[in-house]
């Protein structure tokens, strides 16, 4: 594994100020800053999230939010989606030269808001996709595959994926929606993050106002 740095966030401090905690694997988040405007970091062993096993995966969307969640303790921040990821540290000097002046702006609206993150999977996975491959389409497809005297079976496992794969974002789109209309009038802003497993139907981070936090 390449040896590399974890991003948390950007975090804005008026003063530079002393701050420890644990980050992903245990490691030690630490702060590089130009001006008042730091990024959130740990040292990472570089990994491919979306081939880790649903539960080791879950565990680091953990070890992820509780960390943002506790520099948020401390410091205003603006979160990285999870799995941000650099190899080499010259990338630190290009993110705050791209990004500097549109992440001040946005921190003079964020400092009243509180981040909460909302991670959703299909309870029985495996139930949803065989509901799926009983769907009539699906179902006709396979027949009309089977009744031919010489068919492309690798041409046919290509369309038949991409069947599945919209049947199941079709069903993922029902439930966000479901979320969206319940939770949206209570968040100022809904952030979206990739889907990294085919069993999660969203990862969602929603900006509520603080004080509608403590009420």
């Amino acid at each position: 594994m390449n040896q590399g740095q974890y991003l948390y966030g950007f975090v804005f401090s008026e003063s530079r100020q002393n701050f420890t905690c644990k980050g992903l694997d245990d490691q030690d988040v630490y702060f590089k800053n130009n001006g008042n405007l730091f990024l959130a970091i740990s040292d990472f062993n570089m990994v491919d999230f979306s081939a880790l096993p649903q539960k080791e995966l879950l565990q680091y969307l953990k070890q992820h939010h509780d960390t943002i969640g506790k520099i948020m303790e401390k410091f205003c921040i603006i979160p990285f989606k999870f799995g941000t990821m650099i190899e080499d540290p010259d990338q630190i000097i290009k993110i705050f030269k791209s990004s500097y002046d549109q992440i001040r702006k946005k921190f003079t609206i964020l400092q009243d808001m509180i981040e909460l993150d909302l991670i959703a999977n299909f309870n029985n996975f495996s139930q949803v996709f065989n509901e799926i491959k009983e769907l009539d389409a699906i179902v006709q497809f396979k027949q009309e595959i089977q009744a031919r005297s010489n068919p492309d079976i690798y041409e046919a496992q290509i369309k038949l994926g991409k069947m599945v794969n919209s049947a199941l974002d079709e069903r993922r789109s029902f439930y966000r929606k479901i979320i969206y209309n319940r939770l949206s009038d209570l968040s100022a802003d809904i952030l979206t993050n990739d889907i990294t497993q085919d069993s999660m139907i969203a990862s969602l981070a929603f900006l509520i106002n603080k004080k509608d936090h403590e009420t």
